[in-house]
């Protein structure tokens, strides 16, 4: 399943699948959850191959973040808009949920104080509300 919130600054999209495997360790540091993480920074590299973005690189992480009572395996990227040059962040978080991974991208331009106050609330919205 996926699910993307969008406005004009950001854009936020919440996956959650698990691929048939009956048990996912919930958190960050499970087999599944490091499997898909890296998996998930290749799809990435994968894109900016294929025009998504341009001059991406990692600017925080990997690491692990922790949003509410969540903790997310995460990592920050820079890169370049192609189509409009602009410079942006683009960013990944992992984890295991209720037998689910769940995976949260989001893209937002740099220099903006506002547009990272945003990404920071939906993550945190969606993680104050989410039940173990």
């Amino acid at each position: 399943y996926a699910w993307n919130y969008e406005t004009q600054a950001i854009t936020t999209t919440f996956y959650i699948y698990n691929f048939g495997i009956a048990k996912i360790q919930p958190g960050a540091r499970g087999s599944v959850v490091l499997t898909q993480f890296k998996q998930a920074i290749a799809d990435i590299e994968v894109g900016a191959k294929a025009g998504r973005y341009e001059q991406l690189a990692p600017s925080k992480g990997p690491g692990d973040c922790t949003v509410g009572a969540m903790v997310f395996r995460c990592i920050t990227f820079t890169a370049i808009h192609p189509r409009d040059k602009r410079p942006v962040f683009t960013r990944l978080f992992v984890t295991g949920y209720r037998n689910y991974v769940l995976k949260i991208r989001q893209d937002w331009p740099q220099n903006s104080p506002a547009a990272e106050r945003e990404v920071d609330a939906v993550v945190q919205a969606f993680a104050s509300t989410a039940k173990p």
